[in-house]
């Protein structure tokens, strides 16, 4: 073996061990969710009446003007949320994909943790609906697609 190319391949090899794992990833959303996203108060509303899970307080809060106004925007690599009435719009944030097909997406979200909530979440895409399942409350919130 020539030992030129000997060098090349230990130093090949070398790169690919040493510096691609410390390279950062980019995780890419499945195309179904590109796009922008609006609550569908109506259909959640549907959805969390129909929950054993929800105590009184929870469905006073809920019935009272808290779905509809959030926005989801999710470009290939990255997403956002923020609400109707905010005077900003946050940056969008790299994805944090646990799982993805075609039709679905499970995001990890490590903040809800502090929330005592489940830190992993799975979205699902069919045509012009967008379904989150919120396990912990027993109902699905979901969103229309929008254009911005």
């Amino acid at each position: 073996m020539n030992s030129h190319y000997r060098f090349g391949a230990v130093a090949l090899f070398v790169c690919c061990t040493l510096c691609l794992p410390g390279c950062e990833s980019r995780d890419e959303i499945p195309a179904a969710f590109i796009g922008s996203w609006q609550s569908d108060e109506q259909l959640t509303l549907e959805s969390m009446r129909g929950s054993k899970l929800v105590d009184a307080a929870a469905r006073a809060t809920f019935e009272d003007d808290f779905f509809g106004r959030l926005i989801v925007d999710y470009r290939q690599y990255e997403g956002r949320s923020y609400f109707v009435d905010s005077a900003e719009r946050p940056e969008f944030e790299p994805h944090d994909i646990v799982d993805s097909g075609p039709s679905f997406v499970t995001f990890r979200v490590p903040d809800n943790e502090k929330l005592g909530l489940d830190t992993e979440r799975t979205w699902y895409v069919d045509e012009d609906l967008m379904i989150v399942r919120l396990d912990e409350w027993g109902f699905v919130e979901v969103f229309r697609r929008i254009e911005e």
